[in-house]
């Protein structure tokens, strides 16, 4: 199961996956080239913080804000995940 956010030009900005098989919740942000700069990997209570993510998501996209604070709100998700 994927989750994605693409930027004004259709770029993937964050993915959250899901592997149901491997139960391992993934959460990937991608630099301003569609490559990986960061990534948090998760076994333990994966399916939670896959909606967690989720919920995070639809804050963000839910938020009115400029590029640059949106890209930071991306960061802040991704440093809760590694809680």
């Amino acid at each position: 199961m994927n989750v994605e956010i693409y930027d004004t030009e259709g770029k993937v900005l964050v993915r959250n996956t899901y592997d149901n098989k491997k139960s391992i919740a993934t959460y990937t942000l991608f630099d301003e080239n569609g490559k990986i700069k960061r990534e948090s990997k998760r076994e333990d209570l994966a399916w939670s913080r896959f909606h967690v993510n989720h919920n995070l998501m639809s804050m963000y996209e839910s938020f009115m804000l400029d590029e640059k604070n949106r890209k930071d709100f991306l960061e802040f998700a991704l440093d809760i995940d590694n809680l």
